[in-house]
Formats: structure tokens, C-alpha cells, sequence
């Protein structure tokens, strides 16, 4: 697991190093995730995979799209290192990229949510109580014993001002140092417990 995240670090780095990014490379980044499946829930496997398919949705990389690829993998040269998310990808339009993870396996009993920006939804008390009555556990503060981060489909007004929110930033503080803890859309999180109220 350690030499396929290296690889990975290794792959998105020489993606952005000669500043293009093209749809053919990311296609092949696409189907190396693919083929790697076992790094979910470990940095930053959800962060490129979440980033790539928002991209490639409409099949091309606009130049927009392409400043914060490159910011983004730009990141990586350094493997493994400290540094902090110096370039946040955030939003783009309404919709968060770079951030969430790509279709997530979320598994409600027994495991601990906390909750982040604005729901279109559910206040942050009926948020507690409909996780609560499925056999999860909500908490307030992101911690090491934390399963799942939920992002608020209404997002945060500092994320336009390329700032996470200190939650988001404690976790991705947590995914990097090799905690395995998941940060999800809220829209997922609803799919979720619409199914097993099915």
C-alpha cells in the first residue's frame, strides 16, 4: 500500500510537470485508480479521484479546470512531507472538487459523523438525531476516533475565499497523516439513508 501511494504521488506529479494536463493523461490516471481501489479512505486516493472525475465529466479540461489541476498535483513532487494544502481546491461553481470522495461506501451503524458547512437539508440537530437512530454516533469536533466528514451541499462562504474551514482542514491534517477517515458530500450521506429507509 505504502509503494502504490508513492506511485501515485509519483504519477500526478509528472502529470503536472510540464504545466499541461491533458485529457488522455487523466483517463490513464482514471484507470490507474481504478485498478487501485484498495488506497480508498488513505490520502490523497479520494482528493484526485473525486478532482479527476469532476473534470473529465464533460470530457475536456478547460483552462480553469487546468490551473487547479496543476495546482493541485503540484503538491505531490514532495512525497510525503508536512506541508499543509497550499493551494485548496474548493469551489468551483456550487459544486466542491478536489475535496470529497467519489461515489463512498458509507456505512452508517457503529461509526462516528460530523458535520460541516450548511445543509440544504437538515439543521445540525436533526442531522444528530437521523444518524443516532440508524446506530451512528454524531460529534462536534473532528477527531482521530472520526469515520466520516460531511460536507454541507450549501457549503461555507470561506471556502470562496480559497479557505477550508478548520474542520475540513483538521481532516485533510488527519487523512495526510495516515488516519482513515472519510470526507463525503452530504448529497451521499442522504442516497445513504434513503436507501436503508427503503
Amino acid at each position: 500500500m505504502t509503494a502504490d501511494l508513492q506511485r501515485l504521488h509519483a504519477v500526478v506529479g509528472g502529470i503536472a510537470s510540464d504545466g499541461e494536463i491533458s485529457v488522455a493523461e487523466l483517463r490513464g490516471l482514471q484507470l490507474w485508480l481504478d485498478d487501485h481501489q484498495h488506497l480508498a479512505r488513505c490520502w490523497p486516493y479520494e482528493e484526485v479521484g473525486s478532482l479527476v472525475t469532476s473534470v473529465l465529466a464533460d470530457g475536456r479540461v478547460s483552462p480553469e479546470e487546468s490551473q487547479t489541476l496543476q495546482a493541485f498535483f503540484s503538491e505531490f513532487p514532495a512525497v510525503l512531507d508536512n506541508r499543509t494544502i497550499t493551494s485548496p481546491d474548493v469551489l468551483q461553481g456550487a459544486t466542491m472538487v478536489g475535496l470529497c470522495a467519489v461515489c463512498p461506501d458509507i456505512v452508517i451503524p457503529g461509526a462516528t459523523f460530523c458535520f460541516t458547512g450548511k445543509s440544504n437539508r437538515y439543521s445540525r440537530s436533526k442531522f444528530s438525531q437521523v444518524i443516532g437512530a440508524m446506530g451512528g454516533v454524531a460529534i462536534d469536533a473532528v477527531t482521530r476516533d472520526l469515520n466520516y466528514l460531511v460536507i454541507g451541499a450549501d457549503g461555507n462562504p470561506c471556502w470562496a475565499y480559497a479557505c477550508y474551514g478548520r474542520k475540513v482542514e483538521r481532516a485533510v491534517e488527519l487523512r495526510k497523516a495516515g488516519h482513515s477517515l472519510m470526507i463525503v458530500h452530504e448529497n451521499d450521506l442522504h442516497d445513504v439513508i434513503a436507501d436503508a429507509r427503503a
